[in-house]
């Protein structure tokens, strides 16, 4: 959460970093505990509830004013809402505030202060977004095991305060959903489990029915949503045994199941140890979705699942994808297939399961593991199925993109890491789709310039995040789906920036309305060292860029008027207008620093 108190303080709670004990400040006379919505995202059609606590430190009893109101783009506003709240001596009251549904989508700020007479005595705010699909605005959580559930000896811990504490934690760092993965009996054919308590197919987690709906109560509760694991493939006790019952469901070569042999594992699985006597945490078994009618038994599956846990999307890690060769369990071919003709049925079967899960979960979303070197690739060796899955708002994962600092990797340099983003990222954007790069996040140079790559080429990390506050109040400046990237060539005709910035394929035009448009040039103060994986210490940064200049050429302007610029960064976090001069027919800024991301806004109006 962020707080602005009476003293003009920005307080930041920064989530892994170690700051030095500072003494106590004295606790202002009034003090403003928190100014919080009720939800860190809301549907464009919701009202937006907001919940504002003051504390009177006082020995004397006091009535103040509490007024608050929304903020959107750079200083869009609502009208205030106020109350009044009477305060005992040492004791809190919260006053509740209503706004009618949101005038804007993307990111918001809710603004409160405290009043007494006309006089402000604090303020502060806290940050939410507004989008009818989850992806567009998506900053993910990576649910795996929970250890907080059980106790030492594997049972079910009867408090559930740690419930409260991790959906708490989310909340203080905008996380905005979670991704609950490897927790069903088995990821394509069982997703409703009977039981409450369980052992995972795949990875052997410890699950709980009754923790796993709690939380995802919780997080709904706080306007998060739930995405479950989804593939096709499935594994585990249950994997294994319908690969008995129904072997006719499984691929096969020439005769032999296409399922993982471990009968110590299968007949030990789910005994009650966290250390079994056998290492598989995974007997895979392969689903056949040549065939229609095991491709429906898994769509059903889902449907099931998204109906008693409420689960708001899946997220592939396997696509219902076909094989080229197919046999029958005499080992007879029964269908051999060309690339372009397993591409079509991929496509195909995707299309199919986001009809029946659409149709039967409204506003369903749907996230696939797919890229791994870079789009291009993707489009080059599958493009029916690349296509489908962006269709509908769809979101493309790279779980390879995490391992970049290996020599090997095709976007081991900066230089080569950064303009691939963006341009995969332009790519998918003009498919429909969107893009989540799996990234680790730590507070290291390393860290934050994989973050800042993301953010400024309009991706959404995956699992892991930096910068959330600043993202879920301004991420409507990189998330927008009004947002036209130029191509980098182009770019050199709109705008000129000097080269002690990277600049040029992160330029973009935004059209709000007939009489307003915006320039957005990304400014990116390159990397000390030019590979992923040098950068571990959060020291390894460079020095800031200082005074750098901006200019719009005749090109950009065109019969337009340059009103205003802006610039906005997460570290150090700050909105600061920048003034303009009139220059030719465009406009000059002068960006005072530079320290790792700065957005320039530019305001163009008619």
């Amino acid at each position: 959460m962020i707080r602005l108190l009476a003293s003009g303080l920005l307080v930041i709670a920064l989530s892994g970093v170690a700051l030095a004990a500072a003494p106590p400040a004295p606790k202002p006379p009034l003090e403003l505990v928190s100014a919080a919505p009720a939800k860190v995202l809301f549907t464009p059609d919701e009202p937006i509830t907001a919940a504002v606590t003051v504390r009177n430190n006082t020995d004397s009893a006091k009535t103040v004013t509490v007024r608050a109101y929304l903020e959107w783009e750079i200083d869009a506003r609502s009208k205030a809402r106020q109350g009044e709240l009477k305060l005992d001596p040492g004791q809190a009251a919260t006053a509740v505030l209503k706004f009618p549904k949101a005038a804007a989508r993307y990111g918001h700020a809710l603004k409160a202060e405290v009043l007494v007479g006309d006089a402000v005595v604090a303020s502060g705010e806290d940050y939410f977004n507004v989008c009818d699909n989850y992806w567009n605005v998506a900053l993910i959580q990576a649910v795996g095991f929970i250890w907080d559930q059980w106790d030492s000896k594997l049972a079910l811990r009867p408090e559930t305060e740690w419930l409260d504490k991790t959906v708490a934690e989310w909340r203080r760092d905008y996380y905005n959903g979670f991704e609950k993965f490897f927790w069903a009996p088995d990821d394509f054919l069982d997703m409703t489990p009977q039981e409450d308590v369980w052992w995972s197919g795949q990875a052997r987690y410890l699950e709980s029915k009754k923790t796993l709906l709690a939380l995802i109560a919780k997080a709904h509760a706080q306007g998060m949503k739930a995405i479950t694991y989804a593939k096709l493939t499935g594994g585990g006790p249950v994997g294994a045994e319908m690969a008995r019952r129904h072997p006719e469901w499984m691929w096969q070569s020439e005769g032999v199941l296409a399922v993982d042999r471990n009968a110590q594992a299968l007949a030990q699985w789910d005994v009650m140890t966290a250390k079994p006597p056998f290492t598989a945490s995974w007997v895979a078994v392969n689903y056949n979705m040549n065939d229609p009618k095991v491709v429906e038994i898994g769509l059903r599956e889902l449907v099931a699942s998204a109906k008693m846990f409420a689960w708001d999307g899946a997220r592939w890690d396997g696509n219902f994808d076909v094989a080229r060769e197919v046999r029958d369990l005499d080992g007879k071919f029964v269908e051999t297939l060309t690339a372009e003709q397993a591409d079509a049925r991929n496509a195909e079967n995707m299309r199919h399961a986001k009809q029946v899960l659409s149709k039967a979960v409204p506003g369903y979303v749907y996230g696939y593991n797919w890229t791994q070197g870079n789009w291009a690739q993707s489009m080059a060796t599958s493009p029916k199925e690349s296509t489908e899955l962006c269709g509908a708002g769809g979101l493309i994962m790279n779980e390879y993109i995490n391992q970049a600092e290996g020599v090997q990797h095709p976007l081991h340099r900066w230089d080569v890491y950064g303009p691939s983003v963006a341009a995969d990222v332009d790519a998918i954007r003009k498919l429909g789709g969107y893009y989540g790069p799996i990234l680790s996040s730590p507070p290291t140079a390393d860290g934050k310039y994989t973050n800042v790559f993301a953010y400024a080429a309009g991706a959404h990390p995956y699992y892991h995040h930096l910068w959330g506050a600043f993202m879920t109040r301004y991420g409507t400046f990189c998330w927008d789906n009004a947002l036209q990237r130029v191509p980098p060539g182009e770019a050199l005709s709109l705008v000129e920036a000097p080269d002690t910035v990277w600049w040029k394929h992160w330029v973009f035009e935004r059209a709000i309305d007939k009489k307003h448009r915006q320039i957005i040039v990304h400014l990116i103060n390159p990397p000390a060292r030019p590979t992923v994986g040098e950068g571990r210490k959060p020291e390894d940064v460079p020095a800031p860029v200082k005074n750098v200049e901006v200019r719009l050429r005749a090109e950009a302007v065109k019969g337009w008027t340059v009103s205003r610029a802006t610039r906005l960064s997460p570290e150090p976090l700050l909105k600061e207008g920048v003034p303009v001069r009139p220059e030719g027919a465009g406009g000059a800024m002068t960006v005072p620093e530079v320290t790792l991301w700065t957005l320039l806004v530019i305001d163009l109006a008619k």
